[in-house]
Order: structure tokens, then sequence, then C-alpha cells
């Protein structure tokens, strides 16, 4: 499958950000909620929500409604798509990165339950 020049630059500007870079790669371990990710990265749901409508305008996540809950998820590539390249190259050059193995840590101990019991503190950055 290939992009004409105009996709291919909506899929590398969503690749040219920290924030989103982050969340394909928390991704990749599980699918998460926006008030997940916004405790994750320490941003605000808003702008959370904003990097997942990048990241999903590009082709690279997808979303689903369970409940009252939206799920967000890598989206299934085929193996010729160069998204799906990409999204290889993303993992392979954070994947052995002692920042990111932290931030793994920190993502596991995550519970959107949890979270919710303390709205106040949800995606709030200091400074």
């Amino acid at each position: 499958m290939s992009q004409s020049p105009s996709e291919l630059v909506v899929i590398l500007k969503a690749l040219a950000d920290e924030s989103r870079l982050r969340i394909l790669r928390a991704l990749t371990h599980r699918s998460l909620c926006v008030c997940e990710l916004a405790a994750f990265l320490g941003l605000a749901m808003s702008t959370v929500s904003e990097h997942l409508s990048v990241l999903h305008d590009a082709g690279l996540v997808r979303s689903v409604r369970a409940g009252t809950w939206v799920n967000y998820f890598l989206a299934e590539l085929e193996e010729g798509d160069p998204r799906k390249l990409l999204l290889r190259l993303v993992e392979q050059m954070t994947g052995e990165k002692e920042q990111w193995k932290q931030e793994l840590a920190r993502l596991h101990r995550i519970d959107r339950r949890k979270i919710l019991g303390k709205p106040a503190e949800i995606g709030m950055r200091k400074g």
C-alpha cells in the first residue's frame, strides 16, 4: 500500500512529536484510555485527545468504545504498509533505552479506576 505525498506528510508529522511517540510506544503494550495516557504523559486529557486525533488521522491508532470507556490501540496494518515499518522503527529506537524501561514500569502501575478517584490530579503538570 503506497501513500500519496500528502498522506506521507500527515504520517511523518504525526511521528514528529515526542508525546505522540510515547503514546505509540505505550500502545504497543496494551490499549489505553485518554485518562490513562494523560496520567502516563503528565498532560491534560484535552492535549492527549488532540495527540490521539493526529495519530488517528495518520492511520496509526484506532479506538473502540467499551461502555463509558473509549480504548485506543495501534491500528492493525498490512505487512507492506509503510506505517507498519515506521512503527517498528519507533519501537526499535526506543525499546532498549533506560528511560523507556522506566516509563514502561510506570505505565504498568497506571489504573484508570485509581485515576478517576483523583480527578484533580489527572494530567496536571507542575511548572
